[in-house]
């Protein structure tokens, strides 16, 4: 078997080193071939002196992808792979010695998985807030956290990988690639690239395997804890939302659903009226309006392209 690893990046640099930096470290199990692919997906920092700076110590490639986004940078990648098992991970990662080999073991003990994936925790630049810490269970889709247990097994029902951490057999892209409509795009937040190929594999019945030992951890910069980074992410989740599953016929308002934009107000003045105590309701109420005024961004734009695309059908 050959494995090829891939890290599609944009404009960080420092944070890339730290991540290959750590790669170094990878228990790599006897006569396995593998290598590293990189996707400068249109940087203008120093990924490339980063990437160059590794040379000798990683079996690594570079690769150009002009095209912004996160599902055009994986897609490059996939083109120019050569492995039979292709593993993607986020360039502000640090994986374990042993999450290479957890890997391969695992696609040599399930022969008939198309698909694997892998823990991901959480490491905080520094110590997270009170509020964020009881509040986990709401963040941690946020903070990229996945952890389904030390049992090695399929996936169960709507269980899937989360992309910073995940696997696939080469052949399960003879099929279709990542969607270039979703996943990040520059400073975008619009995510769910691999949600939307998971849900083409669960079509076309397809099965994965979960991996614990596979495992990561999460780098997160103290500016995840701002008020503004929550709304962002919040935001693009609604925007995703749309994305994936379109709009409800409802009676519009300013071009979105009324009961939309009733639901953002409601959860916006419960917000403020609570933001004082800053407790796990006015949190909660913050994450709400903030999804929700993504759905209504989202429905307005998916309007007004229906609505020019239907002008010029006529």
């Amino acid at each position: 078997m050959k494995a090829t690893v891939v890290i599609s990046t944009w404009n960080r640099c420092e944070s890339l080193r730290q991540t290959l930096a750590q790669m170094c470290r990878l228990r790599v199990p006897h006569r396995l071939e593998w290598e590293l692919i990189v996707v400068n997906n249109n940087c203008t920092d120093a990924t490339d002196d980063v990437i160059a700076a590794f040379g000798d110590r990683l079996p690594i490639r570079r690769v150009f992808e002009q095209k912004q986004g996160l599902s055009n940078g994986r897609n490059a990648a996939i083109a120019a792979a050569e492995g039979d098992l292709i593993i993607f991970t986020d360039d502000d990662v640090l994986v374990e010695p042993g999450w290479l080999a957890a890997y391969v073991e695992a696609a040599g003990r399930w022969p008939q998985a198309a698909f694997f994936g892998g823990r991901i925790l959480p490491e905080f630049e520094s110590e997270p807030p009170d509020w964020m810490k009881s509040n986990l269970r709401l963040f941690r889709n946020m903070l990229g956290i996945r952890d389904l247990g030390s049992e090695e097994r399929e996936f169960r029902g709507e269980e899937t990988p989360f992309g910073g951490n995940m696997a696939f057999r080469c052949h399960v892209f003879d099929q279709g690639r990542f969607d270039p409509n979703f996943g990040r795009s520059g400073n975008g937040r619009i995510m769910a690239d691999e949600t939307a190929l998971f849900l083409q594999l669960a079509h076309n019945g397809k099965t994965g395997v979960w991996v614990p030992r596979a495992e990561l951890k999460h780098y997160l910069p103290s500016t995840c804890f701002s008020r503004r980074y929550i709304w962002d992410y919040f935001l693009g989740q609604g925007r995703t939302q749309v994305r994936l599953h379109g709009t409800k016929n409802a009676k519009l308002l300013w071009g979105a659903p009324r009961y939309q934009i009733r639901a953002f107000w409601v959860a916006r003045l419960k917000s403020w009226i609570l933001s004082p105590f800053y407790n796990k309701i006015a949190i909660r109420a913050f994450a709400k309006a903030a999804k929700t005024w993504g759905l209504i961004e989202e429905s307005r734009g998916s309007r007004r392209v229906s609505h020019h695309f239907g002008k010029n059908s006529t």
